[in-house]
């Protein structure tokens, strides 16, 4: 018994998956871009959202474009398998903020 109750919760966290979200309201794309993917985050007015499962441990970015003017990198913090994170971010001014909360 005990060591399914260990097993479970072992799967359990292989499958957390983190959360980005950036609020931008004049971009027209985020993407992520982690573990050599490049994933495309869901646009819900201005802002972009995406659950993703990270197969790698390490950092990455989320590149915003805007159809004038240059992209905007908001950098990623460290990502691993198993370890659920939010992360959270405004674009203003041309600049990418973390979020708390």
């Amino acid at each position: 018994m005990r060591n399914t109750i260990v097993a479970l919760l072992l799967l359990t966290g292989c499958g957390a998956a983190d959360t980005f979200e950036v609020h931008a309201p004049r971009a027209v794309s985020a993407r992520l871009e982690v573990c050599g993917q490049s994933v495309f985050l869901a646009r819900s007015g201005d802002l972009f959202r995406l659950d993703h499962r990270s197969g790698c441990e390490g950092g990455g970015t989320i590149v915003l474009a805007f159809p004038e003017g240059a992209p905007v990198t908001c950098h990623v913090g460290y990502v691993a398998p198993g370890v659920a994170q939010r992360f959270r971010f405004r674009v203003d001014g041309g600049r990418c903020s973390a979020v708390d909360g």
